[in-house]
Parts: structure tokens; sequence; C-alpha cells
């Protein structure tokens, strides 16, 4: 299709045009699927549905920062908005853009946006965010001329982002956001805080995997008991502890 079809219309990396592709045969999520504090999910996919519907690109926010413990759904739900809102959805790690030799960074990180914007809209969703945008006055070793490369590359694509009519927004996550950079901080502006389920959101949490095996956890009488117990747990502590359940009372069967 490409050689044939799409190179003949319209010059497009082949490589851009493979992870378009991709975008279509990826596992899809669903809002439905993620379980969060309802303001908290609101407030994310607000702020994508204005980005997407903004007739004044400039004007539209392009960015935002998801903070909160580890595995309580911060990938989960921006693929979900990228899937349900039609954006090309792409999360690159830190191996994808730090280069082998200082210099090929900034080249990787410019790659990045190009496939981004051959994909308009598209969501950039970096996880871990300290690790790539750490705060350049630290001056330690986690601090090297490769993040500062990154760094810098990533202020100014997001800059160009704002000055022109790209349908691009970066959502960075990150559960220690004291050392993010500040200028990214400044640039992603709104911070949204995940925390861990309450209650009422482990009940049902635990319910939504465990019904995979044909378990109706809600309607048992030691559902409280489990909630309660499981206090300080995340999304996914609990669907490792469901996974691992279903493994002992697999073996016991056999």
């Amino acid at each position: 299709i490409y050689e044939n079809v799409v190179n003949k219309i319209k010059k497009i990396d082949k490589k851009d045009f493979e992870i378009a592709i991709e975008k279509i045969l990826d596992e899809k999520v669903y809002l439905s699927d993620v379980i969060l504090d309802e303001q908290v999910k609101e407030s994310i996919v607000l702020a994508v549905d204005n980005f997407i519907k903004s007739d004044s690109k400039k004007l539209a926010r392009k960015g935002l920062i998801l903070t909160g413990p580890p595995g309580t759904g911060k990938t989960h739900i921006v693929k979900a908005i990228a899937n349900e809102k039609n954006c090309f959805f792409i999360a690159p790690t830190l191996s994808d853009l730090k280069g082998e030799f200082v210099g090929q960074t900034s080249i990787k990180v410019r790659r990045l946006f190009e496939q981004a914007r051959a994909n308009q809209p598209a969501i950039i969703f970096i996880d871990e965010a300290d690790t790539i945008f750490p705060d350049r006055n630290i001056g330690d070793n986690s601090s090297d001329s490769f993040n500062l490369d990154m760094v810098n590359e990533f202020l100014v694509q997001i800059d160009g982002m704002t000055t022109g009519t790209q349908k691009i927004f970066v959502i960075a996550a990150t559960n220690r956001i004291s050392i993010l950079d500040s200028a990214i901080r400044s640039r992603l502006s709104e911070v949204i805080n995940i925390g861990l389920p309450d209650k009422i959101k482990r009940k049902e949490i635990f319910a939504n995997k465990l019904l995979k095996y044909n378990f109706l956890f809600k309607e048992k009488s030691f559902s409280d008991e489990i909630a309660d117990k499981t206090e300080n747990m995340s999304g996914r502590d609990i669907d490792n502890f469901v996974k691992k359940l279903n493994e002992v009372v697999s073996k016991t069967k056999y």
C-alpha cells in the first residue's frame, strides 16, 4: 500500500506510515475500562477535548502533567483517551530517545515530533518523565549532556507547537514531580494528581478483574472486608494480586 499508493500521492516517511498502521492494530482501551476518581478522569478528558476542538491552535493548551504513585492508571487513561478521541498515541521510553552519542538525542526527539505531526491529532505520552526531563539545575549525574540535549530539544519542539497549527498534545507522568525540570513544568502548566483508589474504587477494580474469571465479587459477603484489607494498594497491585490468586486456584484444581 505504501509503495503503490501513499508514496505516490504524498511523500511520507515509511516508518511514520508503519507507525500509523500500528495505531489501528493496537489493543483498544476504553474510558469505561479505567477506574479513577470521576472528577480526575473528567478533568483529563476535558483538557484533551479542549485541545482537539479548539479553533485557535495557538491559544490551546498543549499539555499537562499527571502525578501520583505508580500503578494508579496514568498510562491506562491516556491510552483510553487517545483511542476514544481517535488520536495517534506514542509513548517513547528513555532508550527510544537517548542517543548513543552526544547530539543524537536531539535528532531522536525531533523525529518523535515528526511522527506526531505526520499523524495529527496526536498525544505524546512521556512516562517516568523525571528520568527524561530531570531538573537541569540539579548538577549531578542524572543531568548529563544527553539529558540536557533532550530537555532543550523538547522545549524547542513544544514552543514550536504553541506558535503553529500543530495538533500535538504532550502528557507527562511522574511520581517525583519535584525533580522535573522547571521549564518543562511551566510549558505543561496543569498538574493533575492521580491518587490511590479509595475503598469504593478498590471494590470496583476487584469486581472488574475477577469478572474475567467468572467470579462475581460484589455479590460476596466478604467483598467489604477484602476492600478494607487492601488499603494503599494501587490498581496495578490489585491486578497482580488477582492474577496470582487465579494461578493458585488453578493449581489446586489439578
